[in-house]
């Protein structure tokens, strides 16, 4: 599970910007909503609120740019462009193995290499204090070198600075850069991001075709969103019914079956008062969505992964979303995680739903873009266990809402026509 999120110099975030998910234990109520991770008690939803165009996507972003470091994919380093500082600073800290660590890297945006990176274990004592064991340190900028290995030390100052060292060097020749790797990869890997607005259903195809036991888990999770649905398959049984037509001198009609390449898509079925009819011409835009959504919900929390989603409430209606949250809050989800963003103001509840810490903002303003948990503010200034957060919300009490003003804008439709 994802502890702590680092980003600097990153898209919106030009100052260093720190958010965490570990819970408050001090506090007791809704304690469903923490998983026991080694001695690290973290937050299993995390929600983050703040107008359009406000940096939650690009928050959202710094994950998948993590990732894809971790994993040695293609990414794409994009600095703060309202400052001249080149170098993108973005950190992860997580559990593995009932221990938690921490990954750090620094890259220069001009020419792509890494001039920093650590990983390090954070050690907690019994009484909860907290101490940092630097794993693995290369800091080109100081240029200072650590590791346990006296070897590894002496070569790091001269290999290629191109990529992380897990990437550069024959790992099966240094034994702690092999364990150091086989846990950065089992963490990315366990990383899902989607956004809701594209939103992909193939991976709910491919549960659906090849696991019987995931049809049934995925046609549940459809139903049970209330949808009005019996059953909800992967089947050629209706597209191999549908016709098409064809215009021109030599109109004439065709069945689906008689072409070939038919998209997956086109064979997925929802069944309505026992009819079965193709979902792509049947469901609505939010049922789509959510049939596509299940496979990964389903996958997160079976297997403890962390599914980090932009815009959750998008096509979604509002107790839909809350009982997504719900889901993944219940003590019977013991390890899957879910950070979101999100609009909808009905899920700001920490009477019955949702923890401070579980709360996040990000307000824009023209000193730039500030992230921070509820957890800020305290019942002196209002925000206690009962307190009704959406009107506090609304009233731009908590920050982070738009202040729009489209009488201007209708002012200058109107005007212009004069």
């Amino acid at each position: 599970m994802i502890t702590k999120i680092r980003i600097e110099n990153f898209l919106a975030f030009s100052e260093y910007t720190e958010l965490s998910l570990h819970a408050n234990m001090k506090i007791k109520r809704l304690m469903s909503n923490i998983s026991k991770n080694g001695k690290a008690n973290i937050v299993k939803t995390l929600a983050l609120y703040g107008p359009n165009n406000s940096g939650k996507t690009c928050f959202v972003r710094a994950f998948e740019t993590l990732k894809n470091i971790m994993i040695n994919k293609p990414r794409n380093i994009n600095r703060n462009i309202f400052g001249n500082n080149n170098i993108v600073k973005l950190g992860l800290s997580f559990t593995y193995n009932e221990k938690e660590y921490n990954f750090d890297v620094s890259i220069d945006s001009r020419t792509l290499s890494f001039v920093y990176e650590k990983f390090s274990e954070t050690i907690t004592d019994e009484y909860n204090n907290k101490k940092e064991n630097i794993l693995l340190l290369r800091d080109l900028i100081k240029n200072q070198f650590k590791s346990s290995d006296a070897e590894l030390n002496k070569i790091m100052e001269f290999t290629s600075n191109d990529n992380i060292l897990i990437y550069l060097l024959d790992e099966s020749k240094f034994s702690e850069l092999k364990d150091i790797k086989s846990i950065i990869i089992n963490v990315a890997n366990q990383i899902e991001i989607v956004s809701m607005d594209n939103l992909k259903i193939q991976k709910t195809i491919d549960m659906l075709k090849n696991d019987e036991k995931m049809h049934a888990k995925i046609a549940n999770f459809v139903k049970n969103a209330d949808l009005y649905l019996d059953d909800f398959r992967f089947s050629d049984e209706v597209v191999s019914k549908m016709t098409i037509s064809k215009n021109g001198p030599n109109s004439q009609e065709k069945t689906i079956a008689d072409l070939t390449n038919i998209p997956d898509n086109l064979k997925l079925v929802s069944v309505y008062k026992g009819i079965p009819l193709p979902s792509v011409l049947y469901d609505s835009l939010g049922t789509r969505k959510i049939a596509s959504l299940a496979s990964y919900i389903i996958d997160t929390i079976e297997n403890g992964k962390i599914l980090i989603v932009d815009e959750l409430d998008s096509s979604l209606h509002y107790k839909i979303t809350r009982a997504i949250v719900a889901m993944f809050n219940n003590e019977m989800n013991k390890n899957g995680q879910l950070i979101f963003t999100v609009h909808d103001v009905n899920l700001l509840d920490i009477k019955k739903l949702l923890r401070k810490e579980q709360i996040a903002f990000i307000n824009k303003n023209e000193e730039g873009v500030s992230l921070y948990s509820l957890e800020v503010f305290s019942s002196q200034d209002g925000v206690r266990d009962s307190t009704d957060l959406i009107e506090k919300y609304k009233k731009g009490f908590l920050g982070a809402v738009p202040n729009p003003n489209m009488f201007k804008a209708l002012l200058g439709i109107v005007n212009d026509k004069k």
